[in-house]
């Protein structure tokens, strides 16, 4: 039969301080290298989760131009730079009537939104086509962006990459 004085299992009752103190110090080297990687991953979500919000609605309009054999408008309003709002609009012969609620985006402030759209306006027909244009998210302390483009001919609406 084996003694447990060998093995020194019933005289040992915990951690000395210097193996909790290395513990504590490879804890801390794994963070410091994690942590650089989460707030990149963070910045980049947000950036992607803002570009499909975007794409959703102009998808949305889309949808609704072909359905229902009518204009459809995306219109874009930048308040701010870190903020944009947009609504859609149907426009049967230039009426405008709001459809839905108006969407709202607030990102952090080092974020801008710009569109290239004549007057910030997306237009799709029941054809399916549109007027074409961008819409960019930019977070200049990151130097990351994603731009939103809807194509003129097929109004296929297209979510960039990250770069």
């Amino acid at each position: 039969m084996i003694s447990l004085k060998i093995f020194n299992l019933k005289e040992k009752k915990g951690l000395s301080l210097i193996e909790a103190l290395v513990v504590l110090f490879i804890i801390g080297i794994i963070t410091a290298v994690a942590l650089p990687y989460f707030f990149g991953f963070y910045s980049g979500a947000e950036l992607k989760t803002a570009g499909r919000r975007v794409a959703s609605v102009l998808r949305t309009a889309k949808s609704y131009a072909e359905a229902k054999n009518v204009d459809y408008q995306v219109v874009f309003s930048i308040p701010v730079a870190n903020k944009l709002e947009m609504a859609i609009y149907e426009d049967p012969s230039g009426l405008n009537t709001k459809v839905g609620k108006t969407e709202k985006i607030e990102l952090s402030s080092s974020v801008v939104f710009s569109t290239t759209f004549t007057d910030n306006k997306a237009t799709f027909t029941p054809q399916g086509t549109s007027n074409g244009g961008t819409v960019t998210i930019n977070n200049t302390d990151k130097n990351k962006r994603i731009d939103i483009t809807v194509s003129a001919v097929t109004g296929r609406v297209k979510i960039g990459d990250i770069y």
